[in-house]
């Protein structure tokens, strides 16, 4: 059981790595697009008026349309721009490199610590 956790980890970071490293921003801008625009902008009003214990008045039910109808038109254009975006950082499947550039280490001059005038000794 162990080895088949190890192994789905390894897989599933070699897919989101393997590319531009920008599959990983795109796959969080997918399930943004999907899940934050649901739950913010339409769904409470599906759930409203599925489960409105009075009945609603036609002006009130006609603005919840309208709000549903504008987070569907949100999500979906969301939706289309992230799985471009999914696709288009893509070299195929575990092709590529990971090419995130290592910046920081506790003795670079690029690192924020060493810049801090935090003790380089501290530790050793």
């Amino acid at each position: 059981v162990r080895s088949l956790f190890l192994g789905s980890q390894v897989f599933v970071a070699q897919l989101l790595l393997s590319g531009e490293g920008d599959r990983l921003i795109a796959v969080q801008s997918l399930i943004g697009a999907i899940g934050m625009t649901a739950f913010t902008y339409f769904l409470p009003y599906v759930l409203l008026i599925a489960l409105a214990p009075v009945p609603l008045g036609a002006g009130r039910l006609a603005w919840m349309t309208l709000n549903i109808a504008a987070g569907l038109i949100v999500m979906f254009a969301g939706l289309a721009s992230s799985v471009e975006e999914l696709y288009s950082s893509s070299s195929g499947f575990f092709d590529g490199e990971c090419r995130l550039e290592y910046t920081y280490s506790p003795e670079s001059p690029d690192d924020p610590c060493f810049l801090s005038g935090l003790p380089h000794e501290a530790g050793r």
